[in-house]
């Protein structure tokens, strides 16, 4: 502290000196007051700067617990995330496969269900053939029945109004015609 207040009259003796005025002993004063509050004010600011620093090496600690536990909660929170993405590509990839074996059952129910109706219509097809074949030949045989009684009839008819022989072989022709038409 000496050397600061020899430095301090010394610098100011010789401002003083080197301008032809005597030594300002009441400017000197008032500067080492001035210098001394300063000393004394930095000193208190350091003493409290003990304080300060450690209220900073708090807050630094507590910034740095938050930190880590910002990091932390970043982790999980990305952690959650590629959970969630891994989950919902699984889901995709499921989709896709359900919906592929959709595709494939439901072109399998279309060849089976197209199977079976091909199978019924020819069966159907062949019953109606079957069916219009019998049908055919009972019409067949209900015509020659009916010819052939139409015949009948017609020839007692002409027997019994005495046709003669021209008559006769006319309805004979008439019913061979007839007969041959029917087969």
């Amino acid at each position: 502290m000496k050397r600061v207040l020899i430095t301090i009259i010394f610098f100011s003796s010789c401002a003083a000196l080197a301008s032809g005025d005597a030594l300002p002993t009441k400017t000197i004063f008032y500067q080492s007051i001035n210098f001394l509050a300063v000393v004394a004010l930095l000193t208190w600011i350091l003493k409290k700067k003990v304080k300060i620093s450690e209220v900073f090496k708090g807050r630094k600690e507590n910034f740095y617990k938050l930190m880590q536990r910002a990091q932390a909660a970043r982790n999980e929170a990305e952690k959650i995330k590629q959970e969630f993405n891994d989950k919902l590509l699984k889901l995709e990839q499921e989709a896709k496969t359900n919906a592929e074996r959709a595709r494939e059952e439901a072109l399998q129910l279309k060849n089976i269900i197209l199977s079976d109706a091909k199978e019924i219509s020819d069966r159907v097809l062949k019953d109606a053939n079957a069916t219009a074949l019998v049908e055919l030949e009972k019409a067949k045989q209900n015509l020659k029945d009916e010819v052939v009684r139409l015949s009948i009839d017609t020839a007692q008819e002409a027997l019994k109004t005495k046709a003669t022989r021209e008559q006769i072989n006319k309805l004979q022709n008439s019913f061979v015609d007839k007969i041959q038409v029917v087969q």
